[in-house]
């Protein structure tokens, strides 16, 4: 039954990416042809649908998605966050980079 959901999910996703981007044209034809006025609502709202489904799916993806490092089940930190946890010697401490004090 796993295939079949796949398959479920893939048409789901293909659907919905053409809905909403044909709505997104459709809705704003309007700016970009002479003579038509403005946007159509109907058709946006038909794209924001499309758009929503779409981040249902993606969240759906990222909680089953396979991890990293099955060892500690832990995310390597960010380099920001590494570069940030190590302190340089006499930093913060009072003391200037020749021993000497402030």
């Amino acid at each position: 039954m796993g295939a079949r959901k796949d398959i479920g999910e893939l048409a789901l996703f293909a659907i919905a990416s053409a809905a909403g981007v044909y709505g997104l044209g459709r809705g704003l034809e309007g700016f970009f042809t002479p003579g038509r006025g403005g946007i159509n609502v109907a058709w946006l709202v038909l794209a924001a649908a499309a758009f929503i489904v779409l981040c249902g799916q993606m969240g759906r993806v990222h909680d089953t998605w396979p991890r990293r490092g099955a060892a500690g089940g832990r995310a390597p930190r960010s380099r920001r966050g590494a570069a940030s946890a190590r302190r340089l010697p006499g930093a913060g401490d009072g003391q200037s980079q020749d021993g000497k004090g402030s």
